[in-house]
């Protein structure tokens, strides 16, 4: 139960967030448990149209060469000085982010985002942003979607999901400032100061 509260506080932190955390910019998304594998492939042939669409502003997850698609993962960066973290589809068991500072790549992950809610329900899949939806900051994936899917994009964003087990938090950095820390961290530190 106090890892329910704790994703729950992350959920409600991610929306909260003040615009200072724009230098770490990220999107996120957490599994409650195994994706369906014709799920995951249906998912991933959408995401694979959006790389596609997106030609000129990914590459591969150093940055260079092709994006990496599979049959069930995609993986994919900005373009050499406009790359940040890889985007890693479907990424890990539990808690996944990729940090874009907002550079170009932005938009195809965004994109993607969009694509994989319309495969995953909030239940299986949370997906949160330093971004707002509302405040447009979604606009650019919500075109590049609709331009490669054909699909009326909706907002992808989760409310706060209570997962029946989830992962404990992992131990916040031992060096930086609340900024640097991952959004795990920052929830972490919410949870505590709430005592």
């Amino acid at each position: 139960m106090k890892g329910a509260a704790i994703l729950l506080l992350t959920m409600a932190a991610l929306v909260a967030m003040p615009d200072f955390a724009r230098a770490g910019y990220a999107h996120y998304f957490a599994w409650n448990g195994q994706p369906d594998s014709a799920r995951l492939a249906a998912c991933i042939a959408d995401m694979a149209k959006i790389v596609a669409a997106a030609k000129i502003l990914v590459a591969g997850p150093d940055g260079s060469g092709s994006p990496d698609v599979e049959p069930l993962e995609i993986e994919f960066n900005g373009v050499g000085a406009n790359a940040q973290s890889p985007f890693d589809f479907p990424g890990n068991a539990g808690r996944n982010s990729c940090k874009t500072q907002l550079k170009p790549y932005d938009a195809v992950v965004t994109a993607c985002l969009i694509a994989a809610r319309d495969h995953f329900p909030p239940t299986m899949l949370a997906i949160a942003s330093d971004g707002n939806w509302d405040e447009g900051e979604w606009n650019d994936g919500a075109r590049l979607y609709r331009k490669a899917l054909g699909r009326q994009p909706a907002n992808p964003i989760s409310p706060p999901v209570d997962f029946d087990e989830p992962e404990a938090p992992p131990d916040p950095p031992a060096n930086g400032s609340p900024r640097d820390l991952d959004w795990v961290g920052r929830s972490i530190l919410i949870a505590l100061a709430a005592r």
